[in-house]
């Protein structure tokens, strides 16, 4: 029987977010600001799915209650031991980059980067030219007090070694972080995966960059970098499409495990 009406759009549940920071007090004792991690740090409402994590070797840690977490409802956090996850891209579609501003009501707008596609206060702008800079680097000086859209990938994968079918969201408003994990997939798309599954590490590197002069943001800046690495040779990638395969190691004779440990 053919059904009518709009069809409902299919999605897996989200079962918590992978992140790559908290905050800390400031000095001045007067508020918190962000403090990069070495280890990832998982957050759910559902607290069994972290102890889970927690007891699991290649994770572990220890779970608490997430303090002054934002949204209703309680939530959990894990401090993993551990700057590897081993992890399942979806396809394709798992990554997406927008430009949102956002204030304590919610997000006020959203847009590609050229055009606005979400304005709360004035929906008459929606699909109009976005004002914000379109220099990267000045949009994102505005951005910090709230004068324009701050940049902001979303990465969507399964941990398959915790139960549940959903997915783990990871945010970040990185340069170098959007840069890689968006190239990695283009990578990945042009080679024909675009709609496999495939078993990847996601690692969290630290790293270091020299910025000459004085006065803020001088000086040496350090900084955690969430990269993907796929499992398999490029050629067995594009062979499984070749084969409209999953990628999954337990199907590949060919694939070669690729360790959690640095």
């Amino acid at each position: 029987m053919a059904t009518t009406g709009r069809a409902i759009p299919m999605k897996l549940t989200e079962l918590g977010r992978i992140r790559l920071g908290d905050r800390e007090p400031n000095s001045k004792g007067n508020g918190t600001h962000p403090h990069k991690l070495e280890q990832f740090r998982l957050t759910s409402s559902n607290k069994p799915l972290l102890e889970y994590a927690a007891r699991h070797p290649d994770i572990g840690g220890t779970v608490q209650e997430w303090q002054d977490a934002p949204g209703e409802g309680r939530q959990w956090e894990l401090y993993t031991a551990t700057e590897s996850l081993d992890v399942i891209i979806p396809t394709f579609s798992a990554v997406s980059l927008s430009y949102e501003r956002w204030s304590i009501a919610g997000c006020e707008q959203r847009c590609t980067g050229e055009f606005i596609t979400h304005c709360a206060r004035r929906e008459e702008l929606i699909g109009t030219e976005c004002v914000c800079p379109a220099d990267d680097q000045e949009r994102s000086r505005q951005a910090q007090d709230g004068k324009a859209c701050a940049r902001i990938l979303r990465l969507n994968v399964m941990l398959p070694d915790l139960p549940g079918t959903g997915f783990w969201r990871l945010d970040t408003k990185g340069f170098y972080a959007t840069a890689e994990l968006m190239g990695t997939l283009q990578l990945l798309k042009e080679a024909g995966a675009e709609h496999l599954m495939i078993e990847a590490v996601l690692r969290l590197e630290q790293r270091t960059a020299k910025r000459p002069g004085k006065g803020e943001g001088k000086g040496t800046l350090r900084f955690a970098v969430p990269v993907l690495w796929p499992k398999y040779t490029f050629r067995q990638i594009a062979a499984a499409r070749e084969a409209q395969a999953t990628l999954l190691l337990h199907e590949s004779q060919n694939a070669l495990p690729m360790s959690l440990a640095p």
